[in-house]
């Protein structure tokens, strides 16, 4: 749904979840979800979490 999209500057982005820094190096492509309830994004593949 186009109405739940925003294109914002990256450093706004960081301004508002400070947890994107800890992806920013991740490959191209790597399947990511975001637990808010912890805060924390994890690969879809291997489990791993990233702060």
């Amino acid at each position: 749904m186009t109405e739940n999209n925003l294109v914002v500057d990256f450093d706004r982005l960081v301004e508002i979840e400070p947890a994107v820094l800890a992806i920013y190096d991740l490959p191209v492509g790597t399947d990511l979800e975001f637990d808010s309830e912890r805060m924390v994004f994890i690969d879809s593949n291997t489990g791993k979490e990233y702060r």
